[in-house]
């Protein structure tokens, strides 16, 4: 339960801060969300050992990278796609987990993911824009990665977003027709 509120409040800060670059205020409020899970909730003995999946809370953040490259998806991805990338049904907003390793079958779809209006108007540098991406993907894909996973750097990174589409939704609808076509589906 207290896993649960955390995450709505990390969530609700981060749509209060918007795309602003907070990196301050953002290290504070990971540290604060790590410590609050780690407090004894009242009527419990502790919630260090569990979140309200069942889960140890060490992996509701992660570890090391891990840990920050989770609190930036928790601060600038999870208000839109959750905490587990299973999207909003409200505005469309489309589904990471089982899919994002779809894109990564075509260049052109390995470059949107850096270039979808989440990820550029993040306020994130190439450099953790690279982190969260290296513990999305394999975090989110699943059977979606059929290949093994390329690591991006900030240097790819940094020329992906520099070539941003118009138009991402219809880039993303010309990236799914041809995934489609190729046989791999994305359902949005």
């Amino acid at each position: 339960m207290a896993a649960v509120l955390v995450t709505v409040i990390v969530q609700v800060l981060a749509l209060a801060l918007g795309a602003a670059p907070v990196h301050a205020q953002e290290r504070s409020l990971a540290r604060a969300t790590s410590e609050a899970l780690a407090r004894p909730v009242i009527g419990q003995a502790s919630v260090a050992g569990a979140t309200s999946a069942g889960a140890p809370a060490s992996s509701a953040l992660g570890t090391g990278p891990d840990q920050a490259a989770r609190s930036d998806y928790l601060l600038h991805c999870s208000g839109c796609h959750g905490d587990q990338g299973a999207a909003h049904a409200l505005g469309r907003i489309p589904p990471l987990q089982g899919v994002i390793g779809r894109f990564l079958h075509l260049p052109q779809g390995r470059a949107f993911l850096v270039q979808v209006p989440g990820v550029h108007n993040s306020g994130l540098d190439d450099a953790r824009i690279a982190r969260l991406m290296n513990w999305l993907v394999p975090q989110f894909a699943g059977p979606s990665l059929l290949t093994r996973f390329q690591p991006f750097s900030a240097e790819e990174v940094g020329r992906l977003r520099a070539d941003r589409p118009a138009d991402p939704a219809r880039q993303r609808r010309e990236l799914a027709a041809i995934l489609a076509g190729l046989g791999y589906p994305i359902d949005y």
